[in-house]
């Protein structure tokens, strides 16, 4: 007789051009299907999670409501739980996960995860706030608990879970041959961004919202370009803050050398045509960007707010926000940019950031709690 699959909820919330949703479609694209399936709950549809590819795997995109329309969305999650005999509900809203978890509970789901992807900007009085005041619920209707990283489990759930062995983390691991460097896709999209051999490359990947520090970013960027003229600098994604980042950029006068690129499902192309990647965040759990940068081989300079987890390659530098602009600017000048591109690739391919790898291991923990659940 043949094994039924494991039905897993994967509970998102608002999805936006993020790490989170891109580091759950990874997974989903890599973890045997025959095994396993998602479902996709999301309050609005998006570029990242892509409809198409999730229901040739086997899965699918339930569209739900925002969940500030708290009486739908649980009436709309409780209906769904009821109807659907999941075996997991797998939530990914951090400090918000106890909403569905809570729902799970009551129509009798057995496996219940709470996974932590962020942590507290310590900048934002009002969202923090509110982050610091739903943080204690977080574990309340789960069985288990999941985080991308050391700090942002103890950011979540508190030392004494993580101390305890309690926390399970779960890698942002990417498909390493997609960021693998090439030298074909560096020249050909160089000449398509209209830039010189020698034009010293900046770029960024990632969400315009408050974490990444866009402003910031350009503020770097303005000072380099003092100092080396033949600049650019490249931003990929979308996200509230883009217009006004964009404004910014106008108003330091940096905005004919500063390329908004918006969205893209092919990010590593824009990897390959950088010669080095700033990441000045404000907060980050672990960003999944940091991986696929190394893995091409990039110079990257981190804010130090980025968890020491995320320094996978000796020629990766942390620079603290304090530094200021000027600071970065001559550091970023100063390091050696002319890299083994090859480097990264070479020593990230077999770790355990690399997605087969690690949907595997995703596997065998759902099977894991599925059959504790059993006895």
């Amino acid at each position: 007789m043949e094994k039924r699959k494991i039905k897993v909820a994967q509970m998102i919330g608002s999805v936006f051009e993020g790490g989170v949703e891109s580091c759950i479609m990874n997974y989903f694209s890599a973890i045997d299907t025959s095994k396993v399936t998602f479902d996709f709950y999301v309050d609005r549809a998006s570029k990242i999670i892509d409809q198409k590819k999730i229901e040739e795997l086997g899965g699918r995109v339930i569209i739900t409501p925002h969940y500030t329309h708290i009486f739908k969305y649980l009436k709309f999650i409780r209906a769904h739980f009821k109807s659907e005999g999941y075996d997991v509900v797998h939530a990914n809203m951090s400090s918000l996960n106890f909403i569905p978890l809570t729902v799970a509970k009551i129509c009798g789901i057995k496996v219940r995860i709470s996974h932590s992807h962020t942590t507290s900007s310590g900048k934002d009085r009002v969202h923090d706030f509110f982050k610091k005041i739903l943080r204690p619920f977080s574990k309340i209707g789960a069985t288990d608990l999941f985080a991308c990283s050391e700090k942002s489990a103890r950011w979540l759930y508190g030392n004494k879970d993580f101390d305890n062995g309690r926390v399970y983390i779960v890698n942002n691991a990417i498909i390493m041959t997609r960021f693998r460097f090439s030298e074909g896709t560096r020249n050909r999209v160089r000449k398509d961004l209209g830039l010189g051999d020698d034009t010293l490359l900046l770029g960024h990947i990632g969400r315009f919202c408050e974490a990444k520090n866009h402003k910031f970013l350009l503020d770097i960027f303005s000072s380099v370009r003092e100092k080396q003229p033949d600049s650019k600098l490249i931003l990929v994604g979308e996200g509230p803050l883009c217009e006004e980042t964009k404004k910014y950029a106008e108003s330091i006068g940096v905005s004919d050398d500063v390329l908004f690129l918006g969205s893209s499902k092919t990010p590593e192309i824009y990897y390959n045509a950088m010669d080095i990647f700033v990441l000045p965040s404000i907060f980050e759990g672990f960003p999944v960007v940091a991986v696929e940068a190394q893995t091409n081989g990039l110079r990257c300079f981190f804010s130090t707010e980025v968890t020491k987890e995320a320094k996978l390659l000796d020629t990766t530098l942390y620079l603290p926000l304090s530094n200021g602009k000027d600071k970065w600017a001559e550091d970023i000048l100063n390091s050696d940019n002319d890299l083994d591109r090859e480097y990264g690739y070479s020593v990230l391919s077999e770790s355990k950031y690399s997605i087969s790898k690690e949907a595997e291991r995703l596997l065998e923990k759902y099977e894991e709690l599925v059959k504790r659940e059993e006895r």
